[in-house]
């Protein structure tokens, strides 16, 4: 359970976590993993729990295949992303290897770039949109074949 919790926080965060970030953003997703003809499904939801000089708390609450687990991490501002780099990263998609596109997702309808993986992680996108922690949607598969979907279910901004 530990090795498909750091595996799906780092699917869902790997251009880091996209945080405005905000002292209480927080963001739920409904999580699929699937590997070998087995499946899990659940929910991942992050929040930011504390923010202090230019260091944030996020606290990650996964529950899949029945199973829960708590985790909280320390990022320093560089690894967070803002809302101006998020919209840099939609007015210039192209640049960044992506492509626009509207996604519904249970949260919401999204403009959004679509991300490719790094072909040294695996294949498929992630979804980045202007919605607390950045991630609208991810759908890759890793090179060990583990396949990750995951898409918004609610998002909320701090304050």
């Amino acid at each position: 359970m530990k090795t498909i919790f750091m595996s799906l926080v780092s699917v869902l965060f790997a251009a880091t976590a996209f945080a405005m970030p905000t002292m209480g953003d927080n963001a739920v997703y409904n999580v699929t993993i699937s590997q070998g003809g087995q499946s899990m499904q659940g929910t991942l939801e992050s929040t930011i729990t504390a923010a202090n000089n230019g260091s944030y708390t996020v606290e990650s609450k996964i529950n899949l295949g029945g199973q829960s687990q708590v985790q909280n991490q320390q990022r320093s501002e560089q690894e967070m992303v803002s809302d101006a780099l998020v919209g840099q990263i939609l007015g210039n998609c192209a640049q960044y290897g992506g492509k626009l596109e509207t996604v519904t997702v249970p949260a919401g309808t999204f403009n959004t770039c679509a991300l490719p993986a790094d072909p040294q992680d695996g294949t498929g996108f992630t979804w980045v949109g202007q919605v607390a922690f950045g991630v609208v949607k991810v759908d890759t598969t890793d090179t060990q074949g583990q396949k990750t979907y995951a898409e918004l279910q609610s998002f909320k901004f701090g304050k």
